[in-house]
């Protein structure tokens, strides 16, 4: 199954008399967290003061290094109609809204989730886990790629660990592989807090769509992230001397990947595509702004290197607006390449006044953006808009077409 039951699981019905905000909570309940995670609660007992007990259920998250398990956890339901599950690490929350779905939000430190269960019959619940798409983790190489810059920790340029996944080869007449494009995503930032410094993150949701289009895709960890060795120097301070300095940075192992990258056997050095997500959707566009050797597009997925308060001008509030310095600086290169600027309206760290503000800066200077601006996310900060396909990739075939891809 996607995701395991206990042996023992027993479901008891609500005791006779208990008030109905407290009953409706009973039963099993199926959904996700994000777009990905699978997630159940099932609902074993509700006492009369409100006390729960229930098992909690996930299936697989390679990028989150979770693997499939069930809980059981200990919880009460309290006045103001929240179901609450909490550790001295986790708080994980639920409320039912007026259809009837259970909404829950997820906190562990800065990590955090949200997602919604709907409600299932608990002798459906077997089939209903034997029938969710089961995870297939793809096969990837692991590279380390030296970053030809000097660390100042280590005295030496620092090795960067990346993961390739590789498309189905496909063989001319001769017989012999054809060299694929080349998709290389840049990850964010850290959170920061939510995402562990040390985490490798692969990003198959996101390439299995590029494969499918006949692209290789690489994840590569900047200095200090994952398993490449160096400092990790992009802080969070509004400086923007600072912020330039960790910018700098990302654009030196990002140009040290795409180098490297170029010479492989069975990868087309002269069609690469730069994206990213968050800081890395702003890397891969002021990267591209340098029209280097091979690179053709890139993709930026809610693009932004320091979050914006409220898409007010970052001036106003005692510094400057970095985001947009950069992306100026990119569209008036007059070299940048064609780009996609993919974001959501309810995105928690850049509001849609700034974005348009960005687009405008990038555009004034000469640069080509496509921006989509998807309605908020029903079910999601929009900043995770990326683990939506259904969404964007429609947007980004329009786009990989224009700029002469095919398949």
């Amino acid at each position: 199954m996607t995701i395991p039951l206990p042996a023992d699981l027993c479901l008891q019905p609500p005791p006779a008399g208990l008030a109905a905000p407290l009953a409706a909570f009973a039963g099993c309940w199926l959904g996700r967290w994000g777009a990905a995670l699978p997630h159940l609660l099932a609902v074993e007992r509700i006492d009369a003061d409100g006390s729960v007990q229930a098992v909690y259920g996930l299936g697989d998250a390679p990028d989150g290094h979770i693997r499939r398990q069930w809980l059981r956890l200990r919880g009460r339901i309290g006045s103001d109609g929240l179901l609450v599950f909490r550790s001295s690490a986790v708080s994980i929350r639920y409320r039912m809204d007026a259809s009837g779905r259970l909404e829950g939000s997820y906190q562990r430190g800065q990590v955090s989730d949200h997602g919604w269960l709907q409600p299932v019959a608990a002798d459906r619940l077997p089939d209903l886990l034997a029938a969710l798409p089961p995870y297939r983790p793809l096969a990837g190489e692991t590279l380390l790629i030296p970053s030809r810059v000097r660390d100042a920790g280590l005295g030496r340029p620092a090795n960067l660990a990346a993961t390739l996944f590789r498309p189905p080869p496909v063989a001319t007449a001769g017989d012999a592989a054809v060299p694929v494009p080349l998709v290389v995503f840049s990850h964010g930032s850290t959170g920061p807090g939510a995402v562990p410094p040390r985490q490798m993150l692969r990003y198959e949701l996101q390439a299995r769509y590029f494969l499918a289009r006949g692209f290789a895709f690489l994840a590569p960890m900047r200095r200090g992230r994952g398993a490449s060795e160096g400092e990790y120097v992009e802080g969070y301070d509004r400086d923007p001397l600072k912020l330039a300095e960790g910018l700098q940075h990302a654009l030196d192992d990002l140009d040290a990947v795409v180098t490297f990258m170029r010479a492989q056997p069975g990868i087309d050095g002269r069609r690469i595509v730069v994206a990213g997500q968050s800081r890395g959707g702003l890397l891969g566009v002021a990267y591209a702004g340098r029209r280097p050797p091979g690179v053709v597009g890139s993709i930026s997925f809610a693009g932004g290197w320091i979050g914006d308060p409220g898409g007010i001008p970052l001036e106003t509030v005692g510094g400057s607006d970095f985001n947009r310095d950069v992306f100026v600086q990119a569209g008036s290169s007059g070299q940048a390449v064609p780009s996609l600027w993919l974001y959501a309206a309810n995105d928690s760290y850049y509001s849609p006044a700034a974005i348009r503000r960005w687009q405008d800066g990038y555009a004034a200077g000469g640069g080509a953006a496509q921006l989509y601006l998807f309605p908020p996310l029903a079910e999601a900060d929009g900043h995770r808009l990326l683990d939506y396909p259904d969404l964007w990739e429609s947007a980004a075939d329009a786009f990989l077409h224009q700029i002469g891809f095919s398949w």
